[in-house]
Parts: C-alpha cells; sequence; structure tokens
C-alpha cells in the first residue's frame, strides 16, 4: 500500500495542476508525520506553531488518544514553515484548521475530497508497474494507491530512520508515533 517516491512526486504536481492546496498539504502531512486522514484535516494553525516550537507535531487521533511525533528530519520541518507561511498569507487563526481551512467545509467533507481526489487522479501518479517493483522479502504491492498508503511510506521510512540511528526500542518508539501502542499492528505497515 505504500506509495513509491516517484508516486509521491507525481500527486504533489498534480495537486498543483488541479490547484488543490489541501491535497498537496494532505499528502505532505500524511507522508512525513503518518498522520490518518481526520487527523490531517483536523490539524490547526496552533498545532503547527507548537510542533516549531517544541520539536514535535502533538495530534489527537483515533479513539481520542493524543500522541506526539518528533520531528526528526528538516523535510518535516520545511512542511511546518510552509504550513504556517500559508496559514499567516491566509489570515488564520491559531484555532483555524490549515487543511480544512474553509469555515463552511468542515472536517467531513474535507476528508471525503482529499479520498475523492485521490481516486479521481490516483491514475495521472501511480506507478505502471508499481506491482512488480518488489524487493526480495518485501509485501506486496496493492494495485490501487490510497490516502491511507501515505502512513504506510511514512511507517517504512520512519523504521529505516530508526534503526539506522539505533534508537533503542525502535519497534514501540514507531508504534507510538503511530498511534497503535502495539507492536504487532505496526508490523503490518512494513
Amino acid at each position: 500500500r505504500a506509495w513509491l517516491p516517484e508516486e509521491i512526486e507525481k500527486a504533489l504536481v498534480v495537486a498543483d495542476q488541479t490547484d488543490r492546496v489541501d491535497a498537496k498539504f494532505g499528502i505532505k502531512t500524511a507522508w512525513l508525520f503518518g498522520l490518518r486522514i481526520h487527523e490531517v484535516a483536523k490539524l490547526r494553525v496552533e498545532d503547527i506553531s507548537r510542533a516549531i516550537q517544541y520539536g514535535e507535531l502533538t495530534v489527537k487521533g483515533k479513539g481520542g488518544f493524543v500522541r506526539s511525533i518528533r520531528i526528526h528530519n528538516e523535510a518535516q520541518e520545511e512542511l511546518l514553515a510552509e504550513l504556517l507561511a500559508y496559514a499567516k498569507e491566509n489570515k488564520l487563526e491559531k484555532g483555524d484548521r490549515v487543511v480544512a481551512a474553509s469555515r463552511f467545509v468542515g472536517v467531513g467533507k474535507e476528508i471525503s475530497s482529499l479520498k475523492a481526489w485521490v481516486y479521481n487522479h490516483r491514475h495521472r501518479f501511480t506507478v505502471e508497474d508499481r506491482i512488480s517493483l518488489v524487493g526480495k522479502g518485501e509485501k506486496d504491492r496493492s494495485e490501487k494507491l490510497t490516502f491511507h498508503g501515505l502512513r504506510y511510506t511514512y511507517t517504512q521510512d520512519y523504521s529505516k530512520h530508526l534503526r539506522l540511528m539505533g534508537t533503542p526500542n525502535a519497534e514501540r518508539v514507531l508504534s507510538e508515533s503511530l498511534g497503535h501502542h502495539r507492536k504487532t499492528i505496526t508490523r503490518i505497515y512494513r
């Protein structure tokens, strides 16, 4: 289910071409922070400001559980700065949502809109032979991309980072950053 790097790059181009800043920010946020689609839609300006200040993004996830995701690379820092600049440029206040920015859209409609955008445009950014691009020992790839697949990409990328850094209890750290609280669920994403 994980998106390939070239699929993410192409999707961001398509988001620009379709004038969908919400899709661009949604893709980047899900990919770089492992957020679920509803967490992306609910992200507020104050969440971004705090993340920049404290070095971790705190979100309320599935089941109302609050978790913090460490900022561990430059791409995450750049995205947070881009989101904050967008919020300032559009005169969003600290309690305003960044991705579901319109006061008239709402979180539910934004979630549906992001899912529909991926469904309607994935043919433009899905790598043609993605199913055959599987390394030795890796899980089979899904034929169709979904928004949730960006969490798979985050999981795989962050897992590699934690291993390279020699992080103690890396599997637990990864599981907590995803809001799973159980390593067995996180293993499904790899």
